[in-house]
């Protein structure tokens, strides 16, 4: 619509470059942010299924969610990277290379992560579009 900056872009060009192709499958857990919406849209845009994960879940129901998915990537939030880190033992994802952190609000991403220049909810990189009929208008959050 009209020049107005797609949310999940960034995270587009992130998720493709790491490997994410059409038909695949990648886990998405986080809490409600911009982010989340973003991560759903990038995935859709290139085609990748995205399981939603509860992030609430914890243990054993969280790593039977994960595997059920089939997923070959895990995006999560740094707010629930405690609940992934205690099931990463148990999920067919490599430890170097298909895990990956978006940081909380206000945090960075580790240096190496292919996330660390991913704009999070409270940078003024990020604007969401809001378009009603024909007209549109651009807002910072």
């Amino acid at each position: 619509m009209g020049g107005a900056p797609c949310p999940g872009e960034p995270l587009c060009r992130v998720s493709d470059a790491v490997g994410l192709r059409r038909g695949g499958a990648v886990s998405i857990m986080m809490e409600n942010r911009i982010e989340y919406l973003a991560a759903i849209i990038a995935t859709n845009k290139l085609g990748v299924t995205a399981g939603l994960i509860n992030s609430n879940l914890r243990e054993r129901p969280l790593s039977h969610c994960i595997a059920v998915t089939e997923s070959k990537k895990c995006i999560f939030g740094g707010e629930v990277q405690h609940a992934i880190d205690q099931v990463r033992g148990e999920l067919d994802l490599l430890e170097d290379s298909d895990y990956f952190v978006i940081p909380e609000a206000g945090a960075a991403a580790p240096p190496d992560s292919p996330f660390a220049s991913f704009p999070n909810s409270r940078s003024s990189e990020l604007k969401c579009a809001v378009s009603l009929g024909s007209s549109s208008s651009e807002t910072e959050p």
